[in-house]
């Protein structure tokens, strides 16, 4: 844009190419500065995400510092507090352990921008023939 002003200063160009030209760089110039503007929102989602995900870690390391230190009943009613249920089915090969909170994991991900809310299923080896009765954390 600035050089097609220039032109037309320096009389490079005359006036009806000027504003035959005016128009698409102001779209070009336009188109830009949307463009500008869709990365700058996408750095400050990215920037809160990336807040978030440091007031996470904080909170998870005090959290877990704090179970570390409860007692095997105090630990088992926070589970009954948290999970309503957990499904354990197994092969010859592997165990599948299904976990089913109180509360919904993905209504409090989706109202978190731009986080991924896919499931993660880890296989491993079966270690135990049988569960034991009481598990401790």
């Amino acid at each position: 844009m600035e050089r097609v002003k220039s032109s037309f200063y320096n009389e490079t160009i005359d006036e009806v190419e000027f504003k035959r030209r005016c128009p698409q760089f102001e779209r070009e110039v336009e188109e830009a500065f949307a463009g500008w503007q869709r990365v700058d929102g996408e750095l400050k989602k990215l920037s809160s995400y990336d807040l978030g995900c440091e007031d996470l870690k904080q909170f998870a390391g005090k959290f877990k510092k704090t179970v570390e230190g409860l007692t095997y009943e105090q630990k088992q009613r926070l589970a009954d507090m948290l999970v309503e249920s957990v499904e354990v089915r197994e092969t010859d090969t592997e165990r599948l352990v299904k976990v089913k909170f109180r509360f919904d994991p993905k209504a409090i991900t989706s109202a978190i921008p731009t986080v991924r809310t896919s499931v993660v299923q880890h296989k491993a080896e079966k270690p135990l023939k049988e569960l034991p009765h009481h598990a401790t954390w």
